[in-house]
């Protein structure tokens, strides 16, 4: 799976939805009830902080596998908390950047052998 793909498609979505909605009246006050590091400063921060450690010409190494997954899978569960994503889409971005496939829909996160219902 390539997750810096998917990290990268999960934080345009989010901050679109942000700055989109982050205007209106009844969406700006669930939205400024949310702690900081749900906002867009911090997923921004992350951002920066993942590009600069996938970069090449970063002398830093760059971020494990693990790592990488760590950081989608949070991002990912505070665009879901903050409702700018459905566990659905967050799925089909997986989906989307996913190496495993034997047709679509039928993506494999884990080996078949490991496939969770």
């Amino acid at each position: 799976m390539d997750q810096f793909a998917a990290f990268r498609e999960t934080a345009r979505r989010y901050l679109d939805w942000w700055n989109e909605r982050a205007s209106t009246s009844d969406v700006a006050r669930v939205v400024m009830s949310l702690p900081d590091s749900l906002g867009p400063g911090h997923v921004r921060q992350m951002v920066s902080t993942v590009e600069f450690h996938q970069h090449p010409d970063t002398p830093s190494e760059p971020f494990s596998e693990a790592k990488l997954g760590r950081w989608l899978g949070w991002l990912q569960a505070a665009a879901t908390a903050a409702g700018a994503l459905t566990l659905e889409e967050c799925k089909a971005i997986n989906r989307r950047y996913s190496e495993t496939s034997d047709g679509p829909g039928n993506v494999h996160l884990f080996p078949p052998s490991l496939d969770l219902p």
